[in-house]
């Protein structure tokens, strides 16, 4: 008995992904039993089945890695936990091959370098085979990544610092006063009416701030002093030695900065550094901004002595012509 077009409706909505013929059949061999068409569909559904499950594989490259992770079993072994990224899968591969990078960094930078391949004038370029420059923004030292890079920096593990202006006065100001834990959600404006500000889950009081200007403007008054009667030049990385220097406190990473490692820092014109700088202008005059914070040294000259004593890089690359 045939069987029902609406049966036939049903067989051919199951089926529409395989080849056009098995819906001809549904559609136009009426004269078949209901059964003997479901017979021919199911052979034609597992032929294609075992075709896309069972099919052989081809060989792999020889030697690619095979996904493992850490056996706890063995015991806590952070460097070991480490190493098994690369063949964790997923974003832990991706981590472990940052750090593989920093580890071939770190084998680099304690090999010697010969006298002849240095420039024995400078004295800042660096006395071994690889110089580590560390770059962040500031919302990471608004968060207790801070105390990761100020491990980095007191060790010497690195030897350049760059970072936002942000990423400056973030870490004087959090030798003042604490940032607390807040929530994404929470909102902004709401909490500039109580005088908080938030930095993503990160609440900053406001006062915070405040201190931080009270204890920045006396040392610009210092440093203007200085310039006018000693003829002092304030670049960037200079001024931040100078304030890493005022700081005094062990829990700062420019504190460790002045005292172990270079600065790279090219702006700081920004941020609440650039409105203490503002408020400035109205009781004394402003350390002068000139050549962008007077002359940078020669890091970053070429070997051949391309780049003329006292030009910022930057300076170099806007003139044109």
């Amino acid at each position: 008995m045939p069987v029902s077009r609406g049966s036939w409706r049903l067989c051919s909505w199951q089926y529409r992904t395989k080849s056009a013929a098995v819906k001809e059949i549904c559609w136009d061999k009426s004269g078949l039993s209901g059964n003997d068409v479901i017979i021919k569909m199911a052979d034609f559904g597992l032929s294609a089945a075992k075709e896309a499950i069972l099919k052989p594989s081809c060989a792999l490259p020889e030697g690619i890695p095979k996904i493992k992770g850490y056996d706890f079993n063995q015991g806590v072994d952070l460097q070991a936990v480490l190493n098994s990224y690369i063949t964790t899968g997923f974003q832990a591969s991706s981590l472990g091959l940052a750090v593989q990078e920093i580890n071939l960094m770190i084998e680099k930078r304690l090999e010697p370098v010969e006298e002849d391949e240095g420039n024995g004038s400078d004295e800042h370029r660096s006395k071994s085979g690889c110089t580590i420059f560390l770059g962040y923004t500031s919302n990471l030292i608004s968060s207790g990544v801070r105390e990761s890079i100020r491990y980095l920096v007191e060790h010497k593990m690195v030897d350049v610092v760059v970072s936002t202006a942000g990423g400056i006065e973030e870490d004087f100001i959090k030798c003042m006063a604490h940032t607390y834990l807040g929530e994404f959600s929470m909102s902004g404006a709401e909490l500039r009416e109580k005088g908080i500000n938030r930095i993503g889950n990160l609440l900053v009081p406001n006062d915070n701030y405040c201190k931080f200007e009270d204890w920045l403007m006396p040392i610009l008054d210092q440093m203007l002093l200085e310039q006018n009667t000693e003829g002092a030049r304030w670049t960037p990385s200079k001024m931040i030695h100078r304030l890493g220097k005022e700081i005094n406190n062990p829990d700062s990473v420019y504190y460790w900065a002045y005292k172990a490692a270079a600065l790279w820092r090219q702006n700081l014109t920004t941020v609440n550094m650039a409105d203490t700088h503002c408020s400035h202008c109205f009781s004394v005059t402003l350390i002068s901004l000139s050549s962008g914070f007077g002359p940078e040294s020669r890091r970053g000259a070429r070997r051949d002595g391309g780049q003329e004593d006292g030009a910022s890089v930057p300076e170099r690359r806007l003139k044109v012509g």
